[in-house]
């Protein structure tokens, strides 16, 4: 713990790795915790079916909060004329599943951010507080815009590739659907770790790992290894998703560029000076 700096708070003191370590315990408890919260939510009796959950399992009125989900986010996205279809007795029990654990790790994700925060807190300063803070809610947002981004941008142009191809080729618009909940996450999911990539970026220039100039110089090379990455592990590996993936990639990586000028300009050249004044002193 870093005692000597005076903008440590006074409450702050050397504790035990065991102490550490059951903290570390607790915290990683209230995370499973709200994972726990959210997956039993997507099983709960939707609002608009019967409130007695008892009698809506015997009388065949069940229908969970997933089973809206799935209806809402995919069912309604489709024209009329295209059906979903199973193929397994228990693709829909597997579909709801998929659903709940998204519910749960929805819930989870901001729990974890903070109880990690929390954590890490009081062996930082208070300038290195704010910078954590900083990065920390600027990736949260922008892990959940990413996958606002995949569903409403990607996988709705994956809709509308559909629809076109496939009259095309003369085929019957029927959808698996264990295959278009993959579509789903995989768009959302991709889609929230490109998002990430301003916030990497700022971080290693932060640290001094890369400069800003590498960024631009290097633009080219950097483009062409994740237009090989995109047609590779792209969930949907069609030419205008990756058309897609590569264009929003190229958008943030220039925003990831003009935020790591300033970061550096603001706290690498600042350390520099300071360092220099203090080595003429």
């Amino acid at each position: 713990m870093r005692q000597s700096d005076s903008s440590v708070s006074t409450e702050d003191r050397p504790e035990p790795l065991t102490a550490h370590l059951q903290e570390l315990r607790r915290r990683f408890i209230r995370v499973v915790i709200a994972f726990v919260i959210g997956f039993i939510l997507g099983w709960m009796p939707a609002p608009s079916s019967n409130t007695n959950l008892f009698r809506a399992i015997f009388l065949s009125e069940y229908k969970p909060i997933a089973a809206l989900i799935f209806q809402d986010l995919i069912v309604k996205a489709l024209p009329e004329k295209v059906k979903i279809v199973t193929l397994g007795l228990l693709t829909p029990l597997e579909v709801i599943f998929n659903i709940c654990v998204v519910l749960g790790l929805l819930l989870a994700i901001p729990v974890l951010c903070i109880e990690l925060y929390q954590f890490v807190k009081r062996g930082l300063y208070r300038h290195e507080r704010n910078i954590f803070r900083a990065y920390f809610s600027s990736s949260v947002v922008l892990f959940f815009v990413g996958l606002a981004f995949g569903y409403i941008i990607i996988f709705h142009a994956l809709i509308r590739l559909y629809l076109i191809l496939t009259p095309m080729l003369g085929l019957s618009m029927l959808i698996l659907a264990r295959t278009i909940m993959n579509e789903l996450m995989g768009a959302m999911i991709f889609s929230a770790i490109i998002f990430e990539t301003p916030v990497i970026m700022t971080i290693l220039t932060h640290l001094e790992v890369a400069k800003p100039q590498s960024y631009a110089e290097y633009r080219p090379i950097v483009y062409a290894i994740v237009m090989i990455l995109v047609c590779i592990f792209n969930p949907d590996p069609t030419l205008l998703s990756s058309l897609i993936w590569i264009g929003t990639f190229i958008m943030l990586y220039e925003v990831g560029i003009i935020v790591s000028k300033k970061v550096y300009k603001k706290y690498v050249e600042k350390r520099y000076r300071e360092l220099e004044g203090s080595a003429s002193e």
